[in-house]
């Protein structure tokens, strides 16, 4: 099955996404916030991050921007599951290339038929929908600022 990345602030709605996709066989990780989640992902990198986008430290959009970063961003799909569903995140989840959005309530039947749809897309796909030259430019620039 797949390793799954759980990333909430809330204690309670880890557990429970991990009890649910542990249950179908998943391999679960989790952290509290983006901070954590970073670490996680540099340590072993998922096969999916389910990430909530309201967290302290490091919300859900600084993360995505790291792991662009950190040129990982193609390597990993992602399933926003929170409760901020305006127009102005939705539309930014696109450009982001996030895979899916799940909102908060959510049902557990939706959280595993989602995670086992995302993760049966063929990894080329993946890489695909997220490359993006600015991706690139930014890696560049980063890695530029450090040499001086």
């Amino acid at each position: 099955m797949a390793k799954v990345l759980v990333v909430d602030d809330e204690p309670a709605i880890r557990l429970l996404l991990q009890s649910i996709l542990a249950q179908e066989g998943h391999d679960i990780e989790t952290a509290a916030d983006g901070v954590e989640a970073l670490s996680t992902v540099q340590r072993e990198l998922p096969d999916v991050v389910l990430l909530d986008l309201a967290m302290p430290n490091m919300d859900g959009w600084h993360f995505l921007e790291e792991l662009r970063t950190l040129g990982l961003r193609s390597r990993v799909r992602v399933i926003i599951v929170s409760a901020t569903t305006d127009p102005e995140s939705m539309a930014r989840g696109q450009e982001e290339g996030v895979h899916e959005r799940i909102a908060k309530p959510f049902d557990a039947n939706a959280i595993v038929r989602t995670v086992e749809a995302v993760v049966q897309e063929p990894a080329e796909e993946i890489l695909a929908r997220r490359e993006h030259p600015e991706d690139l430019a930014r890696l560049i620039d980063k890695l530029q600022s450090l040499d001086n």
